[in-house]
């Protein structure tokens, strides 16, 4: 069990590290195309068509947030992962959380989400010694 433990540990970190990947792509690629969907005046601001935000800024606006949300949701995967090589107690609610928070991100989120609640609700995973 304390192998699989290991391996948990890994894919949690591997899983919040391609998040963050994703979140700073989104935030740095989709916000300069956005700016530059919408235009830049000659002053440096993004222009405002009519005192309304226009549709290409809007969807600048979507995506930084999602790129937002997903560094945000990669930091715990990170932590909890490194948690559980560590063989930290905390660990495990942590990676437990992100795990079923994983089971809609379809398809490699619901599979990692799976593993983690059969490998951290085993009777056998408990009992893992500590360091």
């Amino acid at each position: 069990m304390e192998q699989h433990i290991r391996i948990l540990g890994v894919l949690h970190i591997i899983n919040g590290v391609m998040l963050l990947i994703f979140g700073f792509i989104g935030i740095a690629v989709l916000g300069f195309l956005g700016l530059a969907a919408t235009g830049i005046g000659h002053s440096g601001y993004v222009a405002i068509e009519g005192g309304h935000l226009s549709v290409p800024g809007l969807l600048t606006f979507i995506a930084m947030i999602i790129g937002i949300i997903a560094v945000v949701a990669g930091l715990p995967g990170i932590i909890g992962g490194w948690g559980l090589l560590a063989k930290k107690s905390w660990a495990r609610i942590v990676v437990l959380i992100v795990g079923i928070l994983n089971l809609t991100n379809f398809p490699l989120g619901t599979a990692l989400g799976i593993y983690t609640l059969w490998v951290l609700l085993k009777p056998e995973s408990q009992s893992v010694p500590a360091p």
